[in-house]
């Protein structure tokens, strides 16, 4: 369920399941909204905790590593540039891939493209080329007492996740948390851009977020 608590901010509780991995147990992170400014605090193996914080005041992104102890600061200017460095080695990489599979027998290239999918890389995904569509379905369900629009998230013609998404008016603190998700989305738009030559990138799943109209109040994610 949704947990808030208005002391300086808003608190989001997020809980995770993993109901394929039964041996996994439920991991519980949260994310703070304060003004312009976003922390998302996550739980990691062996319980060490990572962070990745968003200040839209400067229009920036820190990510933080508690288990070794190491932080890293990147404006928009830092991300976009370490993209275009970061690209063509990519593109150079996803070159080498289609060779090597087009020189394989067709049974041993289908069996590799399947491997492929199954760790959700697709054609042009090493080239940076990932097109993230998210589709509103119009089918509605009461989750946790909150009713919910369903929404679909759509990588490379295949479903990865779906949203179960409520009115922003039904949750305290809504205003501040729908203002900074919408300039983050911006921030990752502006940087999938600059990054990738408008062909996406990994930025683009930040930028479809931005495109659901409410808060979702269950996300599952698929993968095998």
């Amino acid at each position: 369920g949704i947990q808030t608590t208005v002391c300086a901010g808003v608190v989001f509780h997020l809980e995770t399941t993993f109901p394929n991995q039964t041996e996994k147990a439920p991991r519980t992170d949260s994310m703070m909204v304060e003004g312009n400014k976003l922390k998302m605090t996550m739980v990691g193996a062996e319980h060490t905790q990572s962070a990745v914080i968003y200040r839209g005041d400067r229009q920036e992104i820190l990510l933080i590593n508690d288990g070794d102890h190491t932080w890293r600061a990147m404006d928009k200017a830092t991300m976009i540039n370490l993209g275009q460095q970061i690209n063509p080695a990519m593109e150079q990489m996803q070159k080498q891939m289609e060779q090597a599979l087009k020189n394989m027998p067709p049974e041993r290239r289908a069996m590799m493209e399947k491997m492929f999918a199954r760790q959700g890389v697709g054609p042009g995904m090493m080239a940076g080329k990932i097109d993230m569509q998210v589709k509103k379905t119009g089918e509605t369900q009461t989750i946790n007492g909150y009713p919910c629009v369903k929404y679909e998230t759509w990588q490379n013609d295949g479903k990865v996740a779906e949203h179960w998404v409520t009115d922003w008016k039904r949750i305290p603190g809504s205003q501040e948390a729908q203002a900074v998700f919408q300039d983050m989305a911006a921030f990752s738009r502006d940087v999938g851009k600059g990054a990738f030559k408008g062909s996406g990138g990994p930025a683009s799943f930040l930028e479809s977020m931005g495109k659901i109209e409410g808060y979702p109040v269950l996300t599952r994610i698929f993968s095998d």
